[in-house]
């Protein structure tokens, strides 16, 4: 759940955009508007469809996905405060600083 978080989501696009001197244009103004999709869909849909006996409940969905918010941002505000670093992925691991300016941003 940490690493598909909203901070890091937009830590990466913004390493990204950086990196590559890219414009903020359509295409990351959509990711923007879609972050924690993944989650929604590894996590949320799975587990909504299990309690509703198999099928879709979009209302059931809705409530899950504001509450994998809430758990989403206190995981990541967590990670920080503790500065645990036990995984460590040197290519892809955006900076701290860019974590907490993206999760201030985002929050």
């Amino acid at each position: 759940m940490l690493r598909w978080s909203d901070a890091w989501e937009v830590a990466s696009l913004e390493h990204f955009r950086t990196k590559w001197n890219l414009t903020e244009d359509k295409y990351f103004k959509k990711r923007y508007s879609r972050l924690g999709q993944r989650r929604h869909q590894a996590i949320v849909r799975p587990f909504v469809r299990k309690i509703a006996f198999g099928n879709r409940n979009p209302l059931l969905e809705k409530m899950f996905i504001s509450v994998d918010r809430t758990i989403n941002r206190y995981i990541t505000s967590r990670f920080d405060r503790t500065g645990d670093r036990k995984v460590e992925v040197k290519v892809l691991q955006p900076e701290r600083s860019q974590v907490l300016e993206a999760a201030s941003s985002v929050l």
